[in-house]
């Protein structure tokens, strides 16, 4: 399992954090299902070669949500 670590909307791409710390690029298209990708979120992806030699993630698959933080206000 590996973890969004950022995902550009507006460019339609991000890269995803494994679970050995290597980062891969991923393109929006890559993306199964509804395409709503965030930061934190859990995913599965499969991992190819580009014709670079890059590793990316050629799927992804949302496995679950990141929690939604939350400001906690006081006033004193």
């Amino acid at each position: 399992m590996a973890k969004v670590k950022s995902f550009l909307k507006d460019k339609g791409y991000g890269f995803i954090a494994l679970e050995d710390s290597t980062e891969v690029f991923f393109h929006v298209t890559a993306v199964q299902g509804d395409r709503s990708v965030g930061m934190n979120d859990k995913v599965e992806c499969t991992l190819s070669e580009d014709r670079f030699g890059k590793v990316r993630a050629t799927t992804v698959k949302l496995v679950k949500k990141a929690p939604i933080m939350r400001l906690i206000c006081r006033n004193a």
